[in-house]
């Protein structure tokens, strides 16, 4: 009896997997009626989105490496705004909130400068 060696799933497919994952967390978390009806420090809410998106901006930039940065950057704008609108929805018992929309965008924004600078520099080589 021989056993084939399987191989080892590539990076790409573990990346892609994780960066689902860590949208489906991002959306039943954000979804989740909320244990607390008092923020515990005033702004720990956007710091909370803007870290969420960030991660996921990265794990997005890693798994889908020929997807157009900006593409991308409004993919998860466009998912953070769905959010929000899911938030509003009173049986869920959230509050929506346009601020935690900027957050995402903050979040966006931070992680898309440094993989930007490159690209920006290579287009402006002569």
């Amino acid at each position: 009896m021989t056993v084939s060696a399987r191989p080892l799933p590539r990076i790409g497919q573990i990346l892609r997997i994780l960066f689902w994952l860590a949208c489906a967390a991002a959306l039943i978390r954000a979804l989740w009626p909320d244990p607390y009806t008092e923020p515990v420090i005033g702004s720990w809410d956007k710091v909370v989105h803007a870290t969420a998106f960030y991660v996921l901006t990265m794990l997005g930039a890693a798994a889908y490496p020929r997807t157009g940065l900006l593409w991308l950057a409004l993919a998860l704008a466009v998912f953070g705004g769905i959010i929000e609108m899911l938030q509003a929805i009173p049986a869920l018992r959230r509050d929506a909130d346009w601020d935690d929309w900027a957050a995402d965008w903050l979040g966006i924004a931070v992680a898309m400068g440094p993989m930007m600078i490159p690209r920006i520099r290579g287009r402006l080589r002569v």
